[in-house]
């Protein structure tokens, strides 16, 4: 009787670390600090580890994410080798909910578990959970990731540094002209002396700026950034190539 007593504690004993052999997980605690230009609404950051699958046999997983801090205006999105969620997903396996779309792995096989994040132009700090478990024991788990990151907006110093170091080359100038350092530029507006528009053009990297039509003189070059804001004002003394 005590050696069956024995045995059935030695199993219970062992049967969750087995457990936690079935997967590997590369990095089970992902850290990142993100500096960005958070002007954009678009912007999309992300987080990432790899799952694999350590164990001789098939098998099915579920993921849950478990929001620990954001702030308000942020959203998440997990993404595992099946699909991209949409944020009001927080679990890629509930039937109740009607959702099954587990990640069925073969022995040695690994997948990308990736935490897409919308700052919404706003900058703090996330800490995020997303546990691992299997389908057939989903109250379970087997691994646990936990994501944290900070995001923080690109600082007024390094904007004011670059406004200071944008330049037109080359200047004088006969047939067209560029932007040195144009990374916040939107537009591109040449005015003569008295304050009059002569010409406007979409600013781009590298792009070279048509002024053979011009007459020669001096001008003023404005250059804005995508919120019509004037960033600098250039001097440009236009030449024009004598015969």
């Amino acid at each position: 009787m005590r050696l069956l007593l024995l045995a059935l504690y030695i199993a219970l004993l062992i049967h969750p670390a087995e457990a936690q052999q079935l997967v590997t997980v590369s990095n089970t605690s992902v850290e990142k600090k993100f500096i960005a230009d958070l002007r954009d609404a678009s912007l999309s950051l992300e987080l990432r580890t790899k799952i694999t699958n350590t164990s001789n046999q098939n098998i099915s997983l579920k993921w849950n994410r478990t929001v620990i801090n954001q702030p308000f205006e942020w959203e998440t999105q997990v993404c595992d080798k099946n699909s991209c969620y949409l944020p009001a997903f927080n679990t890629n396996y509930d039937p109740a909910a009607g959702i099954l779309v587990p990640v069925t792995l073969a022995p040695g096989a690994s997948f990308d578990l990736l935490l897409h994040i919308f700052p919404n132009r706003t900058a703090g700090t996330g800490v995020f959970d997303i546990d691992i478990s299997l389908t057939g024991k989903p109250e379970t788990t087997i691994s646990t990731v936990s994501f944290s990151t900070v995001v923080e907006s690109i600082s007024a110093t390094t904007e004011v540094t670059n406004k200071t170091e944008l330049k037109i080359f080359p200047n004088p100038a006969i047939d067209y002209f560029e932007l040195v350092n144009n990374n916040l530029v939107d537009k591109v507006v040449i005015y003569n002396l008295i304050g009059r528009k002569i010409r406007t053009f979409d600013a781009s990297n590298g792009r070279r700026y048509n002024i053979s039509d011009i007459p020669s003189g001096i001008y003023l070059v404005g250059l804005l950034d995508e919120q019509n804001n004037l960033l600098k004002t250039l001097r440009l003394s236009k030449k024009t190539l004598r015969p």
